[in-house]
């Protein structure tokens, strides 16, 4: 027998914003950007570190609403990074939590955490033919042609620069790379950056133009 459930979609207010205090060092005192990368799904969201996050939502939400909701799991979620001189995870989660022994009922929930990054120095890449490298900039004309509807050709990696930027969750690889590619002619030089992401294998083109 099949019962149907009518499923209610309500607002937590907030996760959580947890600061962890680490040394910052900013590569030759320069003035860090904001990277405000894509929401992506979130794979597993019955990854403990996830159903933690789901779990305090719901206890922060009693305490601030004076209710008694159980959780029950997670149904599904969104993460996005946000960078400066902190590390930020955001999240979008859709919770499904039960009042007083009744049916579940599903909830959405926002909010984010974050840690202070320790940000490493750019330094030049010796070899530019590495295959990982060559990957990058690779991605980096392709990711282009896509948002700007362009057709350019990859042809080389004529120098580049990369740096490491970490805390005790995270760790990134980023990439300052000039380019040469064609489009349908002579080659010109672009100046890519791209965040290079492994613990979520992913990779985000943050910066791409034409080197003057």
């Amino acid at each position: 027998m099949a019962i149907k459930f009518n499923f209610i979609l309500e607002t937590l207010s907030a996760l959580v914003v947890a600061a962890v205090l680490f040394h910052v060092s900013t590569a030759h005192g320069d003035r860090r950007k904001v990277l405000v990368f894509k929401w992506n799904p979130i794979k597993n969201v019955t990854d403990p570190k996830v159903v933690d996050i789901g779990k305090f939502a719901i206890n922060e939400h009693n305490k601030e609403a004076k209710i008694k909701l159980k959780f029950q799991k997670n149904v599904k979620g969104e993460i996005q990074v946000v960078e400066d001189v902190y590390y930020a995870e955001n999240y979008r989660m859709v919770i499904a939590a039960t009042d007083g022994g009744g049916s579940p009922h599903n909830y959405l929930a926002e909010g984010g955490r974050r840690e202070a990054l320790m940000v490493g120095w750019w330094t030049p890449i010796k070899d530019l033919t590495n295959p990982k490298v060559v990957e990058i900039g690779k991605f980096a004309v392709d990711e282009h042609n896509k948002e700007a509807k362009t057709k350019l050709e990859y042809q080389k990696v004529v120098e580049g620069e990369k740096q490491t930027v970490t805390d005790v969750h995270y760790y990134r690889k980023n990439y300052r790379l000039v380019i040469a590619a064609t489009d349908g002619g002579s080659p010109h030089n672009y100046l890519a950056e791209v965040a290079d992401m492994p613990w979520e294998k992913s990779r985000n083109l943050t910066s791409f133009k034409e080197k003057n």
